[in-house]
């Protein structure tokens, strides 16, 4: 990991990670990651959902036992993703969770995103408040960045509300 942060660019990185999780490469550029990884053939998760859901039905006794004080947290997640009917790897809101953090961290650098008309402006609202009560001390510049994009998204909200003949 250490060669990646080292000599992979950010543009690298966001194509590894993706667009949506373009958050990530902060996250990887700041934290010490002492692993290579290494694909075994046949490691791969399971594809149909009785596998998927048999997996994780498996996982359920090892994370109570070993989750430590986060154990009741891992265990409502795994069952979260039992309730999902199979093998969907996240919630259908989690394209706009990434996609704000993503977007907080564009801002953190100091450029501006605009929100778009077709985004779950609830949940990007609530990143927005998350991110900056996770970051107290940055930038004056850059929370005021992040409160007018989220005032943005109440304006759309707003918007929507408004019947179409008076948009």
């Amino acid at each position: 990991m250490g060669a990646v942060k080292t000599w992979y660019s950010n543009l690298k990185l966001m194509r590894i990670v993706g667009e949506q999780k373009g958050f990530a490469v902060q996250v990887i550029r700041r934290e010490n990651l002492y692993t290579d990884v290494a694909v075994v053939p046949g490691s791969a998760m399971p594809k149909n959902p009785a596998a998927w859901n048999q997996m994780l039905t498996q996982m359920i006794p090892l994370v109570a036992a070993g989750g430590g004080p986060n154990a009741l947290r891992y265990v409502n997640a795994i069952v979260e993703q039992i309730d999902m009917g199979g093998v969907t790897f996240e919630k259908p809101e989690q394209a706009d969770i990434d996609r704000q953090d993503t977007e907080n961290q564009i801002m953190s650098s100091g450029k501006f995103v605009m929100p778009q008309t077709w985004d779950n402006h609830i949940i990007h609202v609530d990143r927005c408040d998350r991110w900056l009560k996770k970051h107290p001390n940055a930038n004056p510049i850059v929370q005021k960045m992040i409160e007018m994009h989220q005032m943005q998204h109440h304006v759309l909200m707003a918007r929507m509300m408004m019947p179409r003949w008076a948009r």
